[in-house]
C-alpha cells in the first residue's frame, strides 16, 4: 500500500517520455522504475531500470546497462530505448504509481 511520503519522491522527477529526468536526487529515489512501452501495432513491452542512490559519488565499477547510481543532490537520467514500430508511447512507474508525463501525451515519432 502506497504511503503518503511515496507521492513525495515524485516531486523532484520529470517524465519526459522516453527518459525521466530526476533533479536533486535524494535516497528516497532509490528503487526500480518501470517503464512500458507501447508501439502503433499495439506491441507492449516492459522494462526495469534500476536507480540507486549514493551518499557521495560512487568510485564503483561500471554498472549493468539497466543499473545508475547518482550521488545524492544531483541530477539523473534514465533513458527507455525502443526497438519498436514508430510511433512509440511511453509510461513510467514506480511502486505501482503512475508517473504523468509533463505535457498531456507522450509519444516519440522520430
Amino acid at each position: 500500500m502506497l504511503k503518503t511520503t511515496d507521492y513525495s519522491i515524485l516531486v523532484r522527477v520529470e517524465n519526459l517520455g522516453s527518459v525521466i529526468k530526476f533533479n536533486d536526487v535524494r535516497p528516497e529515489n532509490t528503487g526500480t522504475y518501470r517503464c512500458t512501452k507501447r508501439d502503433k501495432n499495439n506491441n507492449i513491452v516492459t522494462e526495469e531500470y534500476e536507480l540507486t542512490v549514493t551518499p557521495t559519488p560512487s568510485d564503483a565499477a561500471s554498472p549493468s546497462v539497466s543499473t545508475k547510481y547518482a550521488p545524492y543532490g544531483k541530477s539523473v537520467v534514465i533513458e527507455c530505448n525502443s526497438d519498436l514500430s514508430l510511433p512509440v508511447e511511453y509510461s513510467w512507474a514506480k511502486f505501482g504509481l503512475q508517473m504523468e508525463p509533463i505535457y498531456d501525451r507522450v509519444r516519440h515519432d522520430v
